[in-house]
């Protein structure tokens, strides 16, 4: 083998001793890797947060996957909570426990019959999804809109959904209605409704009651049993 040949091949030997290159392996780390990933999976070459779950000390984060990061798999990761389906990390939420139009982070949260659905408003994705009931298991008023979408566990999966109309209001304004909240006209925009949304939600004479929350609605299945939908529900007709 000529000169040159030797030493081009002892410099390419010498490369793969570096901590985790990414174009050689397998490779001995000799315990170079930067803190965060400080370990070294000798058979990809790559320095990664863990080898196995013994590595993983964050509670949320608690088992190691076979991509070398801590987190969770499911929910039997989690001791009883969830595991999140985008972030894979484990809520503090028990499992089976979250309500309609309640938020939601993975579909094992909501309880029997739901899915953890993406939600809009208006054109507007949320910034968090919500539990909502299969329609194939019955709906209820107000939940009277379909919706037909995949859910944060199953996105490649769209079934039909007990939902509202995501056009003209959110799962926050027809809970506050649900739940009688009382507001302040002045403050509507903050009192009823997501506090980041300026009309989602409305404040108005529900009923006999006034200074209600309440929401705009095109239809009686907007609205809850025993309330008219007169341009919002509860109107007075």
């Amino acid at each position: 083998m000529p000169t040159l040949t030797r030493l081009a091949f002892a410099s390419l030997l010498a490369s793969t001793a570096a901590c985790c290159p990414e174009t050689y392996a397998p490779v001995t780390c000799n315990n170079a890797c930067d803190a965060g990933t400080s370990h070294c999976n000798v058979n990809t070459g790559y320095c990664v947060e863990c080898l196995e779950s013994a590595h993983c000390t964050d509670p949320a984060r608690p088992a190691c996957s076979s991509d070398g990061e801590c987190g969770c798999t499911d929910d039997a990761d989690c001791a009883g909570k969830s595991c999140a389906a985008l972030d894979r990390v484990c809520t503090t939420t028990d499992v089976v426990s979250v309500s309609t139009c309640e938020p939601c982070r993975t579909d094992s949260e909501c309880v029997a019959d739901h899915r953890c659905v993406p939600m809009y408003y208006q054109t507007a994705l949320r910034p968090q999804a919500y539990c909502l009931k299969l329609q194939s298991t019955g709906c209820a008023r107000p939940y009277g809109t379909s919706i037909t979408r995949g859910s944060l566990s199953d996105p490649d999966t769209p079934l039909q959904h007990c939902g509202i109309h995501e056009g003209t209001t959110t799962c926050e304004a027809v809970l506050d209605l649900i739940a009688a909240t009382t507001c302040t006209p002045e403050t509507a925009g903050e009192d009823c409704g997501d506090p980041l949304l300026a009309d989602d939600g409305r404040c108005e004479t529900v009923g006999a009651f006034s200074n209600q929350c309440t929401y705009s609605c095109g239809g009686v299945d907007q609205c809850p049993v025993a309330v008219d939908c007169n341009v919002y529900c509860g109107a007075p007709l």
